[in-house]
C-alpha cells in the first residue's frame, strides 16, 4: 500500500516538514508546569505545596481554539458542542485529502465547478473526472477519552453560557464561569432534544469517524477503532486489509488524542506509569514512567500500482502489518522473570508483540535483516519498556544472530504519549526517516538500561543523528501496544523514485487556480505555492493544475494566476506581496 497523503499536528509541528527538524534534531516539546500555570488551572495552594504533586505534558503551540466551523458546514453552536478531538480528527482528514490531491470536486460530492473545469482546455490530459468522483474512500480511526464532556467542560462553559469559546475553554468543574472566572452557577444539562443529540454525536467517539465521512463526502467504510493506545496502528492494519479486499479505492486513517484541561497535575503514586520527573527516558536507565501529549494526524492509503499509475506522490510504501494480542500471557521480560499468566490487565506482555511483529515480517516478505530502524511504542516506563525490548529481540533472533544493526526510536520523549493517535505518531516519524537514511537520536537518552542487555541485541539506540548503513532500499519497522494487551507491528519501505519529468518547453503560459475560504488563507495559500515553486522549480504546471483544479475544494476566495512555467513563482510572490503582476500578451487567438 502506498501512503499518498498525510498531515499532522503535534506539538512544535503542524507539517511533516517542521516535524522531521525538530526529530533530527533531537528536540523535546515536554515540560512541566510552572505553579503559576496549575494555580491558573485552579489547582488549590495547599497542594501545589505538596512535593508529589506536579504536571507536565507536551502541547500544542496554538492550543486546541481555532476551528473553522464554517467551511465544514457547522454551526458554532455544533462547534462548541464537539469535542475538539473530533475537530481536530476532522481536520486532519481533510488536510490529508488535500495533500494527496483527492479533496477537491472531482473525489467527493462538491461539484459545483465541474461543469467551469470541463471548458479549461489544460485539462484534455488530466484524470478523467467521472472516474474520480465515483472513488470510494473510507475512513477509520480513533479518539481519545471523552474528558471534554467527562469534566464537564460543556456543563462549566457552552451549556452555562459561561464564556465559552470554540474549544470551550473550562475549569473542569460543574460550575459555569465567565471570561473573568466569575460564577455562574451549577451548569443546567436539561437541554432540548437537538442539544442532546449534538452533544452525543460531538463527544462519543463512536461518529468520529462517520461524522468525517460526513462532513468529506466520504462513501467508503468509516469505522471507530478502539484499542487504547495501539488503536491508530491497528486502524493502519484494518484499512490495509480493506484496500486489499477491494472493499474501497482510498482509506483515510485519521487518529486525535488530548488530555483536557491543557495543563492539569496528579499526585505522584508509586507504581504510576506518569513520570514524577516530567521527563521521558525511554529504554533508558533513569526511566521512571511516561508524560502525556496532545495531537493529531492522518494519512490517506491506496494500492501501490493504482497509486504509481495515476501519478500520485508516494510518501511511503506499506509492505506489511499484523495485529495480535496477549491474551493472558502479560509481565514476563528477559530471562530473569517467570512467565505470568494471569498478571495485570493493563501489563503489556511478551509473546502477543512478538507474534505480531513476526506476522508482519511474513505479511511483508521480508527478514529483519532487512530493517535497519523500528520506531518502538517505547513510553518510558521501567516495566514497559524491557518487556517491549524483549519481545523484538525474540522476534529479530528468530531469524538473525547479528548484534547492532537495526536503530531503536520513540516519539514519546519528544512529543510525550498521544494515546490513541501515538501509533500515527510512530507511523509518520518512520516515514520521515526512510527519504534522507538518516537516524535520528533517541531523546533523553543518558545510559541504556542494563536490564535491556542492548549490546547483544540486534538493536541500538542512537544518542546523535547518524546515517543508515547500506546502500539498498531501506525499510523499517513501527510498533504500537494498547492496554488490554491489542499489538500492532506495521513493515514500511521507502518510496520507489518517482518517473523523471518531461521536459516543457511550450512557451504557453500555464495556468494555476487557487481559492480559500478568506483573503487571508487565499493570501497565505498563494505564499505557501511560492515557497514551494522556489524550492522545486521544474515542477511541472501540469501537476500543479491537477492538484488545484480537481485535487482542492473551490473556494470563495479565488486567484487565477497564468504566467509560462518560470515565472509562476514571480507571479505568486507579487500577489502575496500586493503588487499586480502584468498579463501575459502575445499572439493567437483571444
Amino acid at each position: 500500500m502506498a501512503v499518498v497523503g498525510m498531515a499532522l499536528r503535534f506539538p512544535g509541528a503542524d507539517t511533516p516538514a517542521a516535524y522531521w527538524r525538530d526529530i533530527r534534531a533531537g528536540v523535546s516539546h515536554v515540560r512541566p508546569f510552572t505553579r503559576r500555570e496549575l494555580a491558573a488551572s485552579g489547582v488549590p495552594e495547599d497542594v501545589l505545596d505538596d512535593p508529589d504533586f506536579g504536571g507536565a505534558s507536551a502541547l500544542l503551540d496554538d492550543g486546541v481554539d481555532g476551528f473553522d466551523a464554517g467551511f465544514f458546514g457547522m454551526s458554532g453552536r455544533e462547534a462548541e458542542l464537539t469535542d475538539p478531538q473530533q475537530r481536530l480528527f476532522l481536520e486532519c482528514c481533510e488536510l490529508a485529502l488535500e495533500d494527496g490531491g483527492y479533496a477537491g470536486p472531482g473525489a467527493s460530492d462538491d461539484r459545483r465547478d465541474l461543469g467551469d473545469l470541463r471548458d479549461l482546455r489544460d485539462l484534455r490530459d488530466l484524470r478523467d473526472l467521472r472516474d474520480l468522483r465515483d472513488l470510494r474512500i473510507g475512513v477509520y480511526g480513533s479518539v481519545g477519552y471523552r474528558l471534554y464532556s467527562l469534566h464537564s467542560y460543556l456543563g462549566a462553559n457552552v451549556l452555562a453560557g459561561g464564556g465559552s469559546t470554540a474549544n470551550g475553554t473550562a475549569n473542569g468543574t460543574t460550575e459555569g464561569k465567565t471570561a473573568d472566572g466569575t460564577t455562574t452557577g451549577a451548569a443546567d444539562w436539561t437541554t432540548d432534544w437537538t442539544t442532546a443529540k449534538q452533544i452525543q454525536v460531538g463527544n462519543y467517539p463512536d461518529f468520529a469517524a462517520t461524522r468525517a465521512a460526513f462532513r468529506l463526502g466520504l462513501r467508503g467504510p468509516a469505522v471507530t477503532v478502539a484499542t487504547a493506545c495501539s488503536s491508530a496502528l491497528v486502524s493502519v492494519h484494518l484499512a490495509c486489509r480493506t484496500l486489499l479486499a477491494g472493499d474501497a479505492d482510498l482509506m483515510l486513517v485519521a487518529s486525535s488524542a488530548l488530555h483536557l484541561p491543557q495543563i492539569t497535575g496528579h499526585r505522584h503514586v508509586p507504581g504510576s506509569t506518569v513520570s514524577p520527573t516530567g521527563t521521558v527516558r525511554a529504554f533508558d536507565a533513569a526511566a521512571d514512567g511516561t508524560v502525556g501529549g496532545n495531537g493529531a494526524a492522518a494519512v490517506l492509503l491506496k494500492p501501490l500500482a493504482r497509486a504509481l499509475a495515476d501519478g500520485d506522490t508516494v510518501h511511503a510504501v506499506i509492505l506489511g502489518s499484523a495485529v495480535t494480542n496477549d491474551g493472558a500471557d502479560k509481565g514476563r521480560y528477559g530471562t530473569a522473570n517467570s512467565p505470568s499468566r494471569h498478571g495485570s490487565f493493563a501489563a503489556p506482555g511478551v509473546t502477543g508483540q512478538r507474534d505480531a511483529v513476526l506476522d508482519a515480517l511474513r505479511d511483508a516478505q521480508v527478514t529483519p535483516d532487512e530493517i535497519g530502524y523500528v520506531e518502538a511504542h517505547g513510553t518510558g516506563t521501567y516495566k514497559g519498556d524491557p518487556i517491549e525490548f524483549a519481545a523484538l529481540t525474540e522476534a529479530f533472533r528468530r531469524h538473525t544472530d547479528r548484534v547492532g544493526f537495526c536503530a531503536l526510536g520513540s516519539t514519546k520523549p519528544a512529543i510525550g504519549h498521544l494515546d490513541s493517535a501515538a501509533g500515527l505518531a510512530g507511523l509518520i516519524k518512520a516515514m520521515l526517516v526512510l527519504p534522507p537514511g538518516v537516524l535520528p537520536p533517541l531523546v533523553n537518552l543518558t545510559r541504556p538500561n542494563p536490564e535491556l542487555g542492548v549490546d547483544k541485541s540486534p538493536f541500538v539506540l542512537p544518542r546523535t543523528a547518524t546515517l543508515w548503513q547500506g546502500d539498498g532500499v531501506r525499510r523499517a519497522g513501527v510498533h504500537s501496544i494498547g492496554m488490554g494487551g491489542t499489538n500492532a507491528h506495521v513493515i514500511l519501505e521507502q518510496a520507489p523514485p518517482p518517473p523523471p519529468r518531461p521536459a516543457d518547453p511550450s512557451p504557453t503560459p500555464a495556468l494555476l487556480p487557487l481559492s480559500a475560504a478568506t483573503p487571508e488563507a487565499l493570501t497565505a495559500y498563494a505564499r505557501a505555492f511560492h515557497d514551494t515553486l522556489v524550492r522545486d522549480p521544474g515542477l511541472a504546471p501540469a501537476d500543479l493544475l491537477t492538484t488545484t483544479a480537481l485535487g482542492r475544494r473551490h473556494l470563495r476566495h479565488r486567484l487565477v494566476v497564468t504566467a509560462p512555467a518560470a515565472e509562476l513563482a514571480d507571479a505568486l510572490g507579487a500577489f502575496v506581496a500586493g503588487r499586480t503582476a502584468p498579463l501575459p500578451t502575445g499572439g493567437g487567438d483571444p
